[in-house]
């Protein structure tokens, strides 16, 4: 029996909130009505809001096709027109699913959500999609369009292994790496190199997400499972990102990074609290960061808190809930002062630097002029 809330939310903060937060991929093995054949599909379950948007990039880096869902209540958000960019961009295959119209109050609602998603997205109304999760409306009929619709990993020009690590979740003796495999094979003993840190290690376990691990005795290319590394790895920087692969290949060969580093726009600062040392909270920060490279982080002293550390998020939400993830998962309680952003100002000798709050006594007197911030923006609004 399965859990009233979404399944692959595994953290509390996630259970407690509601909300997806990071994204978690998932192995089905599906027959077709009428079909002798069984496929594989391998999912990433991504979040919607905005400040997670880092996982979705990821995700959409490793994967050939994605099921845009749109809420037939809500209709299309900035955050959904935010991916489906980030999708065309990196040349994802979409297919333009309606959720929730088991809430439909009126037939209109459905035609006006599917003609704004025709506007939208480009799409035929006769390609889009509808489900209701909740009663399995639409279900089957999804997974079957998968089938048939989405392409097919490509298949490989070359044999040897190119492991990306999509996500790492750090454990007790080992760190749990997510990874799509590109090229070759992943076997459990296999001796591989880091390929950006060079980094070498031995592969202690592999498996798929069903949806809980299972062992198994290799992943091949086109598959979607873990590796376990030695815990040791945590260490390297940007390991999500990284291409395992074998330790007798040429160091020189050249693979490009997929993901690109986030740009952090909330800043606040992070400081012990009770019992707990800067120390502590720095090895549990770095366990963190390993599983969300999206946030920044620099050491600081306050006169009044003593050490603690600079963080940068992607939002209020995303600071929040990282919060209550250092307290629910490493039992760090701490001091968060006021969430802030950075500005950019011409000082009076003709330069410009970006100030946050923390540069107010440097710059002091300095500052001749602000600088407004610009942005390239997609405006989405009712007829």
């Amino acid at each position: 029996v399965l859990p009233k809330t979404g399944y692959l939310d595994k953290l509390d903060v996630e259970r407690d909130r509601g909300i997806t937060i990071k994204a978690q991929p998932c192995t089905m093995f599906i027959r077709p009505p009428g079909s002798t054949d069984t496929y594989m599909l391998n999912l990433i379950d991504c979040p919607g809001h905005a400040d997670f948007s880092y996982e979705v990039s990821r995700s959409l880096s490793v994967c050939e096709s994605a099921v845009l869902l749109v809420d037939v209540n809500q209709g299309i958000q900035a955050q959904t027109m935010s991916n489906f960019h980030l999708a065309m961009e990196k040349d994802v295959h979409i297919l333009p699913t309606l959720s929730k119209l088991d809430r439909v109050v009126q037939k209109s609602d459905i035609e006006e959500a599917e003609d704004e998603m025709e506007q939208s997205f480009g799409v035929f109304k006769s390609e889009i999609l509808h489900t209701a999760a909740k009663k399995l409306l639409g279900v089957e009929t999804l997974l079957e369009n998968i089938i048939t619709r989405c392409p097919s990993p490509a298949e490989p020009t070359e044999k040897d292994l190119n492991a990306i690590v999509f996500d790492a979740w750090p454990e007790e003796n080992v760190v749990r790496c997510f990874v799509r495999v590109k090229t070759g094979a992943l076997r459990e003993g296999h001796k591989i190199r880091l390929h950006h840190s060079s980094e070498l290690c031995t592969v202690q376990e592999v498996g798929i997400m069903f949806p809980d691990p299972v062992r198994t005795t290799h992943l091949r290319d086109g598959h979607v499972g873990y590796a376990l590394l030695p815990k040791e790895v945590i260490q390297t920087p940007g390991l999500i990102g990284e291409s395992l692969v074998d330790a007798q290949s040429s160091s020189e060969k050249s693979i490009t990074r997929l993901f690109r580093p986030s740009k952090p726009v909330v800043f606040a600062g992070f400081y012990p609290d009770g019992d707990s040392t800067s120390s502590a909270l720095e090895r549990a920060l770095n366990k963190l960061l390993t599983n969300d490279p999206s946030v920044s982080m620099e050491k600081t002293t306050c006169t009044a808190l003593g050490n603690g550390f600079q963080l940068g998020f992607l939002g209020v939400l995303h600071m929040k809930v990282f919060q209550e993830r250092l307290s629910a998962e490493f039992d760090e309680e701490v001091l968060v002062t006021p969430a802030s952003i950075d500005y950019r100002a011409q000082l009076s000798d003709g330069r410009e630097v970006t100030v946050n709050r923390r540069d107010w006594e440097t710059y002091r007197g300095k500052i001749t002029t602000f600088l407004q911030p610009v942005t390239n923006a997609t405006v989405v609004c009712d007829e």
